[in-house]
């Protein structure tokens, strides 16, 4: 009876009774204090370092960043712009000069090897530029998160202010009501009733 009372005291309003409905009262104080736990908790900098660390080298490795490079290197596209860029270049009059010394086809045959090489040595700078991003770095990740959580409880309230708050007022304490229901159905089985309000 007595764990049947404290619970209904938390989330209904009871006429007369001190202290009743405070979790419907203090909705939003609650959420807030949630998302601040939920982010010193498991978005503290140490974690998200780890996290992005780990992610990182996981999607670097899936890209094969110089496997990659080479096949790009090797398409019909590249090739036609590689092809097109070597004959505007034999077309200028130093370009006429060098036709007379070095044999065009030869030029556009060894350039395709010579580039595949600088598409592997500039491997590892794209790795470490994409490694040292700022979009990846742990207080830009916190700010986003953290942002996301705000913008998606703004939406939970804005949703539930549309619907009138169904008879708890706006500001997200409709959704807290909805909330404190599963709460209140959960604590009532672990209080052993078995029952319901």
């Amino acid at each position: 009876m007595t764990n049947w009372l404290a619970i209904r005291m938390m989330f209904d309003k009871i006429p007369f009774l001190v202290g009743s409905g405070i979790f419907l009262k203090n909705f939003v104080e609650i959420r807030d204090n949630i998302k601040k736990t939920t982010m010193e908790t498991y978005f503290d900098a140490g974690t998200l370092c780890v996290y992005v660390t780990q992610k990182t080298e996981i999607i670097l490795n899936a890209l094969q960043l110089e496997e990659s490079i080479r096949e790009i290197i090797r398409s019909p596209q590249v090739q036609a712009m590689i092809e097109e860029k070597i004959d505007e270049v034999f077309d200028t009059p130093e370009g006429f000069l060098l036709g007379i010394m070095v044999n065009k086809k030869k030029v556009k045959a060894s350039i395709i090897p010579a580039l595949e090489n600088i598409g592997s040595d500039i491997v590892p700078l794209i790795s470490q530029l994409i490694r040292n991003s700022e979009h990846l770095s742990e207080d830009n990740l916190r700010e986003q998160i953290d942002s996301m959580i705000t913008t998606k409880n703004a939406g939970n309230a804005a949703k539930t202010s549309d619907r009138g708050g169904e008879g708890h007022g706006s500001n997200g304490v409709g959704m807290g009501y909805h909330l404190g229901e599963h709460i209140r159905r959960l604590a009532w089985r672990s209080a052993g009733t078995g029952g319901g309000f």
